[in-house]
């Protein structure tokens, strides 16, 4: 199991929406703020093994981004999409290299499907939140 450099998602993985859909879609649909108060912490995370983020939200939404960290007491890197529009085709490229670039051992994800398109292009191993506790 990976114990070294560890890179997390953060929507739907260490952080929930009360909605429980896309929540990418609100976030480009609406501006981000909207959504600060419905983002809940995931109680299988522990807050003290979250060191580096690797999140495909805009950058316009570090601050809030930041302030939603704080709020569930996460202190940890964040690495943003650096670009000004979601896709996700752009976002499986950046986090590919994004996670080759810093060599990271793990990088951790609740989304089954996106994992599924990342692994074959990193070294890192990709994994589930409940497989990363396992």
């Amino acid at each position: 199991m990976c114990r070294e450099l560890i890179a997390w998602d953060l929507d739907d993985t260490i952080l929930y929406n009360v909605f429980n859909i896309n929540y990418a879609y609100y976030v480009t649909k609406y501006d981000l703020k909207t959504l600060n108060h419905f983002c809940r912490l995931n109680p299988i995370v522990r807050r003290n093994d979250v060191e580096l983020i690797l999140t495909a939200r805009l950058p316009h939404s570090r601050d809030i981004t930041r302030a939603q960290l704080v709020r569930h007491n996460i202190d940890a890197d964040i690495i943003m999409y650096p670009h000004n529009e979601w896709s996700r085709d752009g976002m499986v490229k950046f986090k590919t290299e994004a996670l080759n670039t810093i060599g990271a051992d793990c990088y951790v994800d609740d989304d089954i499907v996106f994992l599924k398109m990342l692994q074959p292009h990193t070294n890192a191993e990709c994994i589930t939140t409940t497989d990363y506790y396992n």
